[in-house]
């Protein structure tokens, strides 16, 4: 990802984004035709130049991306997905030792620090949800923190991503074994 643009931040919305708020929408930046190529790195600043935040640009109907480090210096690489998964799936790792529980949702967005993004775990096999074409930039980092859990059998995935954030028909299969209750 070596694209970044810079997005300067209203001063009356800085605040918000300096405790941490997620998503980055419209009306909070000065100059929102900044960038146009979502996956984009996007460096949010005050109106005088300085850092605040960083995530990524990935249009959805919720905004233009997602804040995802309040670190200048992060890198949103294999080692940042690796960590936002594995410490998802140890919280609920509960879950995956009960075995009346088959399925749950592993990674809950913006709520587990990337938004545009859920994975749901079915009895072995990962189901990721794309929200846009920018978190799907990422999908090979993600796709290979997955592939190195002991429970994945396999992965699935769903695209959300076109104009009205419908389920874009194809082969939703992405990694390891097929589902047997799929093959039909």
């Amino acid at each position: 990802m070596g694209k970044y643009a810079v997005l300067k931040v209203k001063q009356k919305f800085e605040n918000r984004y300096k405790n941490g708020y997620p998503l980055i929408f419209r009306e909070a930046i000065v100059n929102p035709n900044e960038v146009e190529e979502e996956g984009t790195i996007v460096k949010l600043a005050n109106e005088q130049g300085k850092f605040i935040a960083q995530g990524y640009y990935g249009r959805q109907n919720k905004g233009l991306g997602w804040v995802l480090s309040k670190n200048e210096n992060e890198k949103f690489d294999q080692n940042f997905f690796n960590d936002k998964i594995n410490k998802a799936v140890k919280i609920r790792d509960s879950f995956f030792q009960n075995t009346d529980t088959t399925a749950f949702r592993v990674f809950n967005g913006e709520g587990d620090g990337i938004g545009g993004l859920t994975i749901d775990y079915f009895d072995g096999f990962f189901l990721i949800n794309w929200y846009s074409i920018g978190i799907y930039e990422f999908r090979d980092y993600i796709v290979n923190s997955l592939k190195e859990l002991a429970m994945c059998k396999g992965i699935y995935q769903k695209k959300r991503f076109d104009v009205q954030g419908k389920y874009i028909e194809e082969d939703d299969f992405v990694a390891g074994e097929r589902a047997s209750f799929l093959s039909l």
